[in-house]
């Protein structure tokens, strides 16, 4: 009777083992097919971690406009045994759109595509920089978006702002934007990436100031400048504007090779109300216009 136990108790242990073994064949068997997956993706730079979403084969970061990820370390965890290319270790523009190759330990690949989604930080009110300090100090919020008026300098007063650099970021400017007769530099600059001014665009009775360059914006309410020591403007990217451009400075040059439309009245002349002295004009792409009055 004991013997027939033992016996028993064998069989069904080796029923146990065999089990087992046809359980991690199995695996094994799965494991050998096509698992090419990145199951998770993070960036990690000084201060912060960036974990991305990962749909489908896309690989997407969300990082705010100020915020430049190159130069961040990757963290990637990947399906057993596949194996990725090129090296994230190795990637240092992460600011820019990068592709990986996830190669299977089968031999079956699936391409990735990395990509950075930009967010705005606004600014919900009107934004006052009356001195450089004021600039300066501005710079550190990481604003590229304001939602109502941004004022530069004051009316009255001694001279204060001479460098605006620190507004490069500055994308979109919801309602004017005001430059006061105490912006002391002789050109305006700095407004590298402003791409629409919702309001009207003001500069009136700035001494110093000879030139405009607003290199990357596309539209704005209005364009207002009273200016005797004015020569030059250039709006080489705007497209339309939605009520009217009033230039009264004796300019030389007036370049806006793009502008398609003025809602309403297009006039440039100088301070006196003569005709300007205007030697170089540049708006081939005018289509419409309220009225035309050019000297």
């Amino acid at each position: 009777m004991v013997r027939i136990f033992n016996k028993l108790r064998y069989r069904f242990v080796l029923v146990i083992v065999v089990m087992s073994c046809l359980s991690a064949c199995k695996k094994e068997l799965q494991f050998e097919g096509g698992d090419n997956y990145i199951q998770s993706f993070s960036l990690k730079t000084d201060n912060s971690v960036f974990t991305a979403a990962l749909t489908g084969q896309d690989i997407v970061v969300k990082a705010a406009d100020d915020v430049s990820l190159d130069g961040a370390s990757a963290s990637i965890r990947l399906s057993e045994n596949a194996r990725i290319y090129p090296d994230p270790a190795t990637i240092t523009k992460w600011d820019e759109d990068q592709q990986f190759v996830v190669t299977a330990h089968n031999g079956e690949k699936l391409t990735y595509k990395y990509s950075v989604e930009r967010s705005s930080v606004l600014s919900e009110n009107s934004v006052v920089l009356a001195t450089q300090s004021d600039v300066d100090e501005f710079k550190k919020l990481g604003v590229t978006e304001i939602a109502g008026s941004l004022v530069i300098g004051e009316p009255l007063g001694k001279d204060s702002i001479t460098d605006l650099s620190a507004l490069m970021n500055l994308k979109k400017i919801g309602y004017s934007l005001v430059i006061n007769s105490t912006y002391a530099a002789t050109k305006l600059t700095g407004f590298d990436k402003l791409t629409t001014v919702g309001g009207a665009i003001k500069i009136e009775s700035v001494k110093n100031l000879a030139e405009i360059n607003f290199p990357e914006l596309r539209t704005a309410g209005s364009i207002f400048v009273l200016n005797l020591s004015m020569q030059a403007l250039s709006f080489p990217k705007l497209t339309e504007v939605n009520k009217f451009i009033d230039v009264n400075a004796p300019i030389a040059a007036l370049s806006m090779p793009n502008l398609r439309k003025v809602g309403e009245l297009f006039s440039v002349l100088n301070y006196s109300g003569k005709a300007a002295d205007v030697q170089v004009m540049s708006f081939p792409s005018l289509k419409e216009t309220g009225g035309l009055i050019i000297g």
